[in-house]
C-alpha cells in the first residue's frame, strides 16, 4: 500500500475516538468511523448530537461502527439520524485486534467482516469499504454478512476465547486435587486434530479490557432475549475465572500464614505479556485481595514494561506495593515469589541460584503460568506450587 493512498485516504476518512473530530473534518469526510467506548452510552448520544450540530454537508456520508457496540446499535444510529438532511449508510466492521499484537493484526487479519443492511445505498456502502481493505486483506478473508451477525460476532469470538481459558483452569484444579498434570494433560489435547493447542495454556486468569467486558454483554444479551439458560451457560465461564483466581490466592495465604511481617514479590503486573495494559490484571487482583485479608503484608512488585508511576498510581501510593526495578532487587529478603505474567524473560532470564541466597527460607515459588522446571527449583532448595501440578 503506497504512502500517497494513505494520504489520500486520510483526507476523506473521519475518526471518533477519544478526541472529537473538528466540524469541518465530519462535513469534508466520505468515511466516519466510530471508535467510542460501548460501556458510555452517553458518549453515542454525544455523538449523534455531533452529527446533528455540525454536519451539514448533504453530501452521502459512510458511518463505520468500529468498536464492540451492543447488539442492534447500527440500528439505534439509523433511527437517529433519519431525520438528517445528510443521508449515511451505517456499516457494522468490528475490530479482532489483540493486546501487543495490534499493527500485525491490522496488516495481517485473519478475516474482516463487512456487515450492511442489505438496501441498495447500504450494499454499495459495503463495496466501498470492501475496496478500502482490498488494498492489502486478501479478498477471499473479507467476509459480508448482516449488520447483527457483524455486532455479534465479535462478542462471539471473546466469549469463546474466555471460554476455552476457562475450560482449560478448570482442569488444572482437577489435576491439583487427582495427582494428574496439567501440561501432559494439554499436550495430549493439543495433538487432537479436533481440538488443536491454541488457548490451551493454563494461567492465573484471563483478565484485560475485552473478554469479561464482552462476556458480561453477551450475559445481558441473553437476558434481555429471555434466554435465561444461555445467560447462566456464559455466567458460568466468568465465575470459573474468578475461582481460578481465588484457588491461587487461597493458596499463596495457607504459605504465608504465620510469618510475621511478610514480604511478597509479585513478578509481572500486566494482564498478560507484550502490553503495559493494567486493565482488570488478575495480578493487581491477587495484590489487593491479599492486601485486603492480610494486614502484615509487602509487597515488592517488577514488571518490564509497566512502569513504576503507573504501579504507584495502581495502588494509591501505598507504602505496602514498592515498585523495583530488576528482578534481583525485587527478591531480596523475599518469604514468596509469584509469577503472575507471562513474559519471555521470566523463562529464561531469571538465575534461580542467586535469587535462593537472597530469599527469607523456606524460599516459595508460586507459578501462575507453567514457568518454571519445577524439578530445577526442588533441587535448589525452592518449596513449589505450579497450577496444575
Amino acid at each position: 500500500m503506497s504512502s500517497s493512498t494513505i494520504r489520500n485516504w486520510s483526507k476523506s476518512i473521519a475518526g471518533f475516538g477519544m478526541i472529537h473530530p473538528s466540524p469541518r473534518c465530519l462535513d469534508t469526510a466520505d468515511i466516519i468511523i466510530l471508535c467510542i467506548n460501548f460501556s458510555h452510552s452517553s458518549l453515542l448520544a454525544d455523538t449523534l448530537d455531533m452529527f446533528h450540530n455540525t454536519c451539514g454537508s448533504p453530501q452521502r456520508k459512510i458511518i463505520v461502527e468500529k468498536s464492540t457496540f451492543p447488539l442492534n446499535t447500527c440500528t439505534q444510529i439509523t433511527h437517529a439520524l433519519l431525520a438528517h438532511p445528510t443521508h449515511f449508510d451505517i456499516l457494522s466492521i468490528p475490530e479482532f485486534l489483540s493486546q501487543g499484537s495490534a499493527i500485525r493484526d491490522a496488516l495481517c487479519p485473519d478475516r474482516v467482516l463487512v456487515g450492511c443492511d442489505g438496501s441498495e445505498s447500504g450494499l454499495r456502502a459495503r463495496d466501498t469499504l470492501i475496496g478500502l481493505y482490498a488494498n492489502w486483506v486478501p479478498r477471499e478473508k473479507i467476509l459480508t454478512q448482516s449488520i447483527y451477525s457483524t455486532e455479534l460476532s465479535k462478542l462471539a469470538s471473546n466469549a469463546l476465547l474466555a471460554q476455552r481459558i476457562s475450560s482449560i483452569n478448570s482442569f488444572t484444579a482437577i489435576c491439583d486435587a487427582s495427582g494428574a498434570n496439567i501440561s501432559q494433560l494439554t499436550h495430549s489435547l493439543s495433538t487432537d486434530r479436533r481440538i488443536r493447542g491454541e488457548y490451551l495454556s493454563p494461567s492465573l486468569a484471563f483478565g484485560g479490557s475485552c473478554l469479561e467486558k464482552d462476556l458480561r454483554m453477551l450475559v445481558y444479551l441473553c437476558e434481555s432475549l429471555n434466554l435465561h439458560h444461555v445467560a447462566r451457560y456464559w455466567n458460568s465461564v466468568i465465575e470459573m475465572n474468578d475461582y481460578q483466581l481465588h484457588r491461587f490466592i487461597q493458596r499463596v495465604k495457607e504459605i504465608v500464614v504465620g510469618i510475621e511481617s511478610v514480604k511478597i514479590t509479585v513478578l509481572g503486573l500486566a494482564f498478560k505479556k507484550d502490553t503495559g495494559d493494567l486493565r482488570l490484571s488478575p495480578s493487581i487482583r491477587v495484590i489487593k485481595e491479599l492486601l485486603r485479608q492480610l494486614p502484615d503484608i509487602h509487597f515488592s512488585v517488577y514488571d518490564p514494561v509497566v512502569t513504576s508511576w503507573q504501579i504507584i498510581n495502581e495502588f494509591d501510593a501505598s507504602e505496602k506495593v514498592e515498585p523495583c526495578q530488576s528482578i534481583d532487587e525485587a527478591a531480596i529478603n523475599t518469604h514468596c515469589i509469584l509469577l503472575l505474567t507471562n513474559w519471555d524473560e521470566f523463562y529464561t532470564q531469571i538465575d534461580w541460584n542467586a535469587i535462593y541466597q537472597k530469599i527469607n527460607p523456606p524460599g516459595w515459588v508460586l507459578d501462575g503460568h507453567l514457568i518454571v522446571d519445577v524439578k530445577q527449583l526442588e533441587l535448589i532448595g525452592y518449596k513449589v506450587y505450579q497450577i496444575g501440578h
